[in-house]
């Protein structure tokens, strides 16, 4: 997406004021600016990716010029800041995540589909901001689950009190 903007749902500023109100967890305030940039980037993604298509609306921007689901054109009054058009709920979700990320959780976890089977989960990986470097090793003998996707209760309760779910209400799971 050539002119798409990939940016996370709020920034480091607004995360780190999430957690001064609530308690900052250990690795957060242990985290490097760079660890809480990327994690700011997967959590957004993890969002968009997962509650997305609840979200009430649609983007305002064609998805060639907006990456991120936000800001949208909404059906109904959601409270959103005035300049990003972002719902405070939905920074205070990607807060969460991106120190549960910094913590350790990989909320889409990567599978090696292994060719002629024996294909396992994510085992390490590497990410980096500067100069851009990807590295990931997959187990051999931990087979991937038919679902790695993971589910955080309280994330789900922050978007749907603030009616990020549209009509269609709490995401059912079977």
């Amino acid at each position: 997406m050539a002119g798409a903007d990939f940016k996370a749902y709020g920034t480091i500023e607004t995360y780190d004021a999430y957690w001064a109100v609530r308690g900052v967890p250990a690795a957060w305030a242990a985290a490097a600016p760079e660890q809480k940039a990327v994690a700011g980037l997967e959590a957004s993604e993890y969002l968009d990716l997962v509650y997305g298509h609840l979200f009430p609306g649609r983007r305002l921007r064609p998805v060639t010029e907006q990456a991120r689901e936000f800001p949208r054109d909404y059906p109904y009054p959601v409270e959103v800041d005035p300049v990003t058009g972002v719902p405070p709920a939905l920074c205070h979700a990607t807060a969460y995540l991106a120190a549960r990320y910094v913590e350790g959780d990989r909320f889409l976890e990567d599978v090696d589909p292994g060719i002629g089977g024996g294909g396992g989960a994510l085992t390490g990986e590497t990410l980096r901001v500067g100069s851009v470097s990807i590295a990931q090793t997959f187990s051999e003998d931990a087979p991937a689950s038919a679902n790695n996707v993971r589910f955080y209760p309280r994330v789900e309760q922050m978007l749907e009190s603030a009616g990020l779910f549209g009509d269609i209400g709490r995401m059912e799971r079977g």
